[in-house]
């Protein structure tokens, strides 16, 4: 056969049309994505310099909790080190473990180290909604590429009612933003299993995990496992089912292993914690979605608005606002319902459509509570560990949000002319718009310098204190129900920061004997706080006095006057509505230890209450919970002293056998040491830490080390090490 010299070969070259048809498909790829960037964006400079505080009841969800501990957590990166423990709440309190301040979830360590804290967490909250929109776009991308029309539905669940009204809850926002694009991945994996597949999938859902709302995270995880069935089953193709199902389930326990750092120690502080892992089935159902509510997905505010103080505040019947308003918008639902029954008429809509319906539907059935056919669920683990049924929603509405896809998507290819597409996607614009307009109505914005600013009572504090304040929510509750739309409401609100509400403290360095967690409070502290809130409340002076003296407490706040013995004002604010007052207790600012001279061994943490009520109980007649008890306990002449939230170290001189007791709550990860030989710590007054001292001279020392942190770590390295070669084998790299 004779060749053709390479020379005359004629190569066919792409007409010009074929090249600007290829180029303007690879181009609309990317412009949605190049849009989602830009919004977000201008969105981040538009409000880099505020704050979002809108008020909850009780306090302020976004300032005493997401802000202060997310502000902590900024300092302890600053120093780089984690907050496995502080001493600034409820006497000593492991911080990490309660896992809402998001310590191993990666954009907060990265952009914490990187950035300033007011521009850095604005920036997670745009990171967030920008997680948000983006991995649903992609989602439904793969269930069709209708790029425009993925864009409009991603960005109309972003800003529907269950974002939006919940954007004060950071660490929530977060939690559901990087677990949305497991519906991604795994639908890739499932598509065409690979190690890129598998990997991202286990990324995403350590990340989840990582991000510190457990409930946000075993909520996506619940959709997640519902659609991985609903597909599962629906699939024709009966080969291979068994594998994916199994693959599925491991990634699912990899993720659980690769997370002990965080898991374990989380578990173990349950195990010490007021409210347990398990919870009930009253508190699974507390504030459940009432069934009138509903009417919210089409409207926003048909029974009130909090901005103006005209949503009912009534919990019990109708639970929080910003978790019963899953609001998607009066023309989104239109044109969902419009084409739903347009579909059902011509017979078109197919069984997966209708299967994300269901989804939906389920979800939605659960946020119903106590309300639902299904409530007898909340009764089993692990729906009884959590409470506030209407989570639920932000799944039913991700779902509601596919299924519209869907059925706009069918009636786009099959029946749609032009104009009806333009009609379609403008209202889908508008619909955004106007949610966007009522989330605004809604929120509360303050320049994020002037929020950060310490109230004027931290004037009457100092550092080297400890302080208790009350009856906050009563005062708070006042200004809630009467909203934030009027003219003096703002001010109203920053007065209350004299209050020094649980965990303002971290923001200001200043130490409170209580905490503000979603659950998590060590238990006998908890009880300890009680005692001294009823004291002071019915001033028992005596009682209140040995409680104060004995947890270290040397300011109380409150917003009225009382009159006791051994309390004086230190100082208080004038405002409109009430007087702040700042009481002093009369004591020498309290060493971080003490020396009981008696002891008495105790059984029941009620025996405490009894002990105070007979006089046994001070820093001098303690109570001892093992079995041994001397008669007679020596002196102890110190010599020099070291503290630090997670270290002390005390040199004493014992004229015999004496006992020394350390003002930090007691904790599995304390460190105990005596000359250098660790010893068990005794527990002392229910929550103290006291240490046996022979006589002589002898070096204490106490540290904290995050055990359970370590253990969790070097199970979750070695499992990784082992799923790397497993992974590599597998997909035969």
């Amino acid at each position: 056969m004779n060749r053709i010299p390479r020379n005359e070969v004629k190569v066919k070259k792409p007409k010009l049309g074929t090249i600007l048809k290829i180029s303007t498909t690879k181009i609309n790829r990317y412009v949605p994505i190049v849009f989602l960037i830009s919004f977000y964006i201008i969105l981040f400079f538009l409000f880099k310099d505020k704050f979002l505080i809108t008020p909850d009841f009780d306090r302020s969800d976004s300032f005493h909790f997401n802000i202060s501990l997310k502000h902590h957590l900024w300092q302890s990166l600053q120093n780089n080190t984690l907050p496995f423990w502080t001493d600034k709440l409820q006497g000593g309190f492991p911080l990490f473990a309660e896992g809402q301040t998001g310590s191993l979830y990666l954009p907060n360590i990265v952009i914490f180290k990187l950035f300033e804290f007011i521009p850095a967490y604005n920036l997670l909250i745009i990171f967030s909604l920008f997680f948000l929109s983006f991995a649903t776009y992609l989602f439904l991308i793969t269930l069709g590429s209708f790029r425009l029309l993925a864009l409009l539905l991603a960005l109309t669940f972003t800003f529907s009612g269950v974002i939006t009204y919940r954007l004060v809850h950071l660490n929530l926002l977060q939690t559901v933003s990087i677990g949305l694009f497991l519906f991604y991945t795994v639908t890739k994996w499932r598509n065409s299993p690979g190690l890129w597949q598998t990997t991202s999938t286990i990324f995403f859902m350590t990340q989840m995990i990582f991000a510190g709302h457990f409930q946000a995270a075993f909520i996506v995880l619940l959709g997640l496992v519902f659609w991985f069935i609903f597909l599962t089953f629906s699939d024709r193709e009966r080969v291979g089912k068994k594998k994916k199902i199994l693959g599925f389930v491991g990634m699912i326990l990899s993720s659980f292993i690769l997370t002990l750092p965080q898991l374990l120690p989380t578990y173990i502080l349950s195990t010490y914690a007021s409210r347990s892992a398990l919870g009930g089935y009253l508190t699974a159902i507390s504030y459940s979605l009432p069934f009138k509510h509903l009417i919210s997905f089409v409207l926003p505010y048909p029974f009130g608005n909090p901005h103006d103080g005209t949503y009912p505040f009534m919990l019990s019947s109708w639970g929080i606002f910003w978790e019963n308003t899953p609001h998607v918008g009066a023309l989104f639902c239109i044109c969902t319902l419009s084409l739903f029954f347009i579909l059902l008429l011509k017979k078109e809509i197919r069984k997966k459509t209708y299967g994300y319906f269901f989804l939906s539907a389920v979800f939605l059935l659960f946020a119903l509570g106590h309300n639902s056919p299904f409530y007898f669920i909340f009764d089993i683990f692990p729906f009884s560990a959590f409470r506030t049924p209407p989570k639920y929603l932000l799944i039913a509405v991700f779902f509601l949000i596919v299924f519209s896809y869907l059925l706009i998507k069918k009636y786009l290819v099959t029946h749609a002319s032009e104009g009806i597409k333009i009609l379609i996607y403008t209202a889908l614009i508008i619909n955004i718009i106007i949610l966007l307009f009522y989330a605004n109505k809604y929120h509360l914005f303050e320049n994020a310098t002037q929020v950060m600013q310490k109230p004027y009572i931290v004037s009457f504090m100092d550092k080297t204190s400890k302080y208790i304040t009350l009856d906050y929510g009563k005062e708070w509750n006042k200004a809630y129900v009467e909203g934030w739309s009027k003219s003096g409401s703002i001010q109203r609100y920053r007065t209350m920061n004299n209050f020094l509400i649980p965990n303002s403290n971290l923001v200001y360095g200043l130490s409170v004997y209580d905490v503000n967690t979603g659950g998590l409070k060590l238990r006998r502290p908890e009880y300890l706080r009680t005692l001294i809130e009823t004291a002071l409340e019915y001033e028992a002076t005596r009682s209140a006095h040995i409680l104060l003296d004995l947890v270290g407490i040397t300011r109380v706040i409150l917003p009225s006057q009382i009159d006791m013995d051994g309390l004086e004002v230190a100082g208080n604010l004038k405002a409109k509505t009430n007087d702040f007052f700042v009481y002093s207790f009369h004591t020498s600012k309290p060493r971080t230890f003490y020396i009981p001279q008696r002891l008495r061994k105790i059984e029941y943490t009620s025996e405490l209450a009894d002990s105070l009520e007979n006089d046994w109980l001070s820093t001098t007649s303690a109570l001892i919970e093992s079995s041994e008890s001397p008669d007679r306990l020596g002196t102890i002449r110190t010599l020099s002293t070291t503290d630090s939230d997670t270290y002390s170290n005390v040199v004493v001189d014992a004229d015999q056998k004496s006992l020394i007791v350390f003002r930090k709550n007691i904790y599995p990860e304390w460190i105990v040491m005596v000359d250098g030989k660790s010893v068990d710590p005794e527990r002392i007054n229910l929550v103290h830490m006291g240490v046996w001292v022979p006589d002589g001279r002898h070096k204490i020392t106490l540290y904290y080390y995050p055990k359970y942190f370590v253990i969790g770590t070097a199970i979750s390295l070695c499992y990784l090490i082992f799923l790397f070669f497993y992974l590599r084998k597998y997909y035969s790299l």
